[in-house]
């Protein structure tokens, strides 16, 4: 089965004013709602920490509510999180331990 009709997928800025998630997510949501009522189910979030983050946490929440919900994380490379201070990787842990599955773009670090 071609599952494109049926995905939807997520990037964006690393830089989020953290006062101003909530309203962000108030404004994905509001886009998102229609698609979940179209048959949307797949949901790619690329890995990184911002707005990718911010909507892997919330669409994980959703899932809840909404078990066939499938999150994919796209992530760049393995260990990419390296340099990330030990807050914001147990922010990604958490992530990743909740999605439905994990890929990597590349197989390394190419720099």
């Amino acid at each position: 089965m071609d599952k494109r009709p049926f995905t939807c997928c997520f990037t964006g800025h690393r830089n989020l004013p953290a006062e101003q998630e909530e309203e962000i997510w108030r404004r994905v949501h509001t886009c998102l709602e229609p698609l979940l009522e179209e048959g949307v189910r797949y949901f790619g979030v690329g890995g990184a920490l911002g707005f990718d983050t911010l909507v892997a946490e919330k669409l994980l929440a959703l899932r809840e509510s909404r078990p066939q919900m499938r999150i994919i994380l796209v992530q760049p490379f393995p260990g990419y999180q390296s340099r990330w201070t030990p807050a914001q990787q147990a922010r990604a842990a958490a992530v990743d331990r909740k999605s439905t599955r994990l890929n990597s773009s590349h197989p390394s670090r190419s720099r």
